[in-house]
This record gives structure tokens, C-alpha cells and sequence, in this order.
């Protein structure tokens, strides 16, 4: 590399030109990444809101095992 400073700039906008044009190549890319995202996002709280609605029940469950197992103390194996 020539270290004029005519010769400098040149380079520095050559680099610079290489730099937009890969930039223009990854637009899109990160484009569809985004979209993924979004639309991973979105299944992601629907799953999520379905576990719950369908866990609700285990609540109730745990906590009236809870309440035998301590009656048991513990012991809650099942006698023949």
C-alpha cells in the first residue's frame, strides 16, 4: 500500500464501496432472520399460553398430594 495520502483515500473508498456492497448482500439475510424471529416469537408465546392453560390443573393436583403425603407422613406407597 502506497502511503500518500491521494493514494490513501483511494483505498479508503474502494474499501468503503466493498463494505456497502456486502452490506447490500446481507440486508436481506438479517431481513429474514428478523422475520423468523418474529414469527418464532409468536409461536413460542402460543405454546406457551397452552402449557399453562394445560398445567393449571397439576396446581391443585400437587397441592392435594401434598396434603395426603403429609397426613401419610410420607409414606404413600400403596399397601397390598
Amino acid at each position: 500500500m502506497d502511503f500518500n495520502p491521494t493514494e490513501m483515500r483511494r483505498r479508503f473508498a474502494e474499501l468503503r464501496a466493498n463494505r456497502t456492497r456486502i452490506e447490500e448482500k446481507l440486508a436481506p439475510m438479517h431481513a429474514e432472520i428478523e422475520e423468523l424471529r418474529t414469527s418464532t416469537r409468536k409461536r413460542e408465546d402460543e405454546l406457551t399460553a397452552k402449557i399453562k392453560k394445560t398445567r393449571e390443573p397439576l396446581v391443585e393436583i400437587d397441592r392435594e398430594m401434598g396434603m395426603i403425603s403429609r397426613a401419610l407422613n410420607g409414606k404413600t406407597a400403596e399397601v397390598d
